[in-house]
């Protein structure tokens, strides 16, 4: 009960998105009710739950012989409220519906724009963090396809950072990408009958509710030979079996090759470039297609021959 509080608190107080209460609940290591990690759509579903304010629903969703289960109107559900005792209190839960419902509205553009150039006014300056954090903008993700470039966006507030924006605006479209790699590799593994877990942004996979793979993207870092170099990196907040990186070097940002290799080759190391002067023999973990994990998860049975007088003989 004290966790479902404190998901409504996360949400409306601190003003965290479903995916960020997920990975905050992640990082402290707590599961949700099936054991399993939290993903931005269970926290959805916990915050639109009415159980939670103590009514009891039923005949939400149906399902006829041998066809998909299909969501019923609200009309023909059947409701009992009061029926048990609330964990969180009808104002809480109605703000809570009233700030997930907004993404359900058409966003406006000028309007975000007039919010970030107050923000700019109050502070002086402007971050993608401070963006985050400070103003409640529904739909950030449809606000930056009618804004994608963040450079545009701070010329249309009057703000001149006192860097490079390129850069900046670079990773996002090399991120775009490779979340293009990363549901095609989602799709196959899940065709090949595992189960596949992720953020709205592919930044962490967590594949049989056991292998976790963080997903990053590299410019590109350039030694003395001057060739571009992918650079890895550690996460402490979300530890991971393996780290996914994906090469695309500027300034084209066509992706070079993905390197696919265990955080324990960092070692005590929060970063490492992946040179063969840096790291020997690192060539190994390189690969121009993601098969490789494709059949690092595969599993196969096995059965012991029948009629085998020798217990060690297996098929």
């Amino acid at each position: 009960m004290a966790l479902v509080r404190r998901i409504f608190y996360w949400y409306l107080h601190d003003k965290l998105g479903v995916g960020k209460i997920a990975a905050r609940l992640n990082s402290f290591g707590i599961c949700n009710s099936m054991g399993r990690p939290w993903t931005g759509s269970a926290v959805y579903g916990l915050l639109k739950n009415e159980k939670y304010i103590g009514n009891m629903l039923w005949n939400r969703s149906s399902k006829k012989l041998h066809g998909p289960f299909v969501k019923n109107p609200p009309a023909r559900w059947v409701r009992a409220d009061g029926a048990f005792e609330p964990i969180v209190d009808t104002e809480t839960f109605a703000a809570a519906q009233a700030r997930l419902n907004r993404n359900n509205s058409k966003i406006d553009a000028d309007q975000a724009l007039t919010d970030i150039s107050r923000l700019l006014h109050e502070s002086g300056r402007l971050s993608l963090k401070d963006i985050r954090e400070r103003l409640d903008i529904p739909g950030k993700s449809r606000v930056r396809r009618l804004i994608p470039s963040l450079s545009d966006m701070y010329r249309q507030v009057g703000y001149c950072p006192a860097f490079d924006m390129t850069y900046v605006d670079q990773r996002i479209v090399a991120k775009r990408a490779m979340a293009e790699h990363l549901a095609e590799l989602t799709s196959k593994l899940e065709a090949a009958g595992h189960v596949v877990e992720h953020d709205s942004s592919f930044s962490m996979l967590c594949i049989d509710h056991g292998l976790r793979v963080k997903v990053t993207v590299t410019l590109g870092h350039k030694e003395i030979n001057c060739l571009p170099y992918a650079m890895a990196t550690r996460s402490r907040r979300h530890p991971a079996d393996l780290l996914l990186i994906g090469l695309f070097p500027r300034p084209l940002l066509v992706l070079q090759c993905f390197y696919l290799l265990p955080e324990t080759l960092l070692g005590d190391s929060d970063e490492l470039m992946l040179s063969p002067s840096r790291v020997p023999g690192v060539e190994a973990f390189r690969t121009t297609d993601l098969s490789v994990l494709l059949t690092l998860c595969a599993r196969a049975t096995i059965e012991a021959c029948h009629g085998s007088s020798d217990r060690n003989d297996y098929r």
